[in-house]
């Protein structure tokens, strides 16, 4: 009879056991830190797609200024280390932004840069700009009639 009043005496406390609270941390420490990699993951594409981004916005502006003939010249985009750059004749009324060190940029045509010609945009030279980050590529390609794809 003894026995018995030991056990129920110790099974009618209330509140929580060490042992439930430490595997109820564990558990939500797990959640979380599965959700910070996610979370990591989609800022890489989400600086990756936006860099993609700003390169073709600046590309197509470019051309479209050439064919519009804006200051009746033709319009280009560079690649510097830093920057990209959009500029119209030789190297005239730049206007820079910002690159993501994160992210690599690549041109298949010598000196990082291609001009439109004025009204045609016609490119000076055929070719595509590769964006590259650890884990995705991408290829803006610019044809002989200066589409961008």
């Amino acid at each position: 009879m003894k026995l018995l009043k030991i056990f129920k005496a110790t099974s009618s406390s209330n509140g929580f056991a060490l042992i439930e609270i430490v595997i109820g941390l564990g558990i939500l420490v797990f959640i979380l830190s599965a959700g910070l990699f996610v979370n990591l993951n989609s800022i890489s594409q989400r600086n990756f797609f936006a860099e993609e981004e700003l390169i073709s916005s600046l590309l197509k502006t470019a051309r479209s200024r050439a064919v519009n003939n804006i200051n009746e010249t033709s319009h280009g985009f560079y690649l510097s280390e830093t920057d990209f750059v959009i500029f119209e004749g030789d190297f005239k009324n730049q206007q820079s932004f910002k690159r993501n060190s994160q992210v690599e940029v690549t041109t298949s045509w010598p000196g990082d840069k291609v001009i439109f010609k004025n009204l045609t945009g016609e490119p000076t030279e055929a070719g595509e700009i590769k964006i590259n980050d650890k884990t995705m590529t991408f290829d803006i390609k610019i044809n002989e009639a200066g589409g961008i794809n």
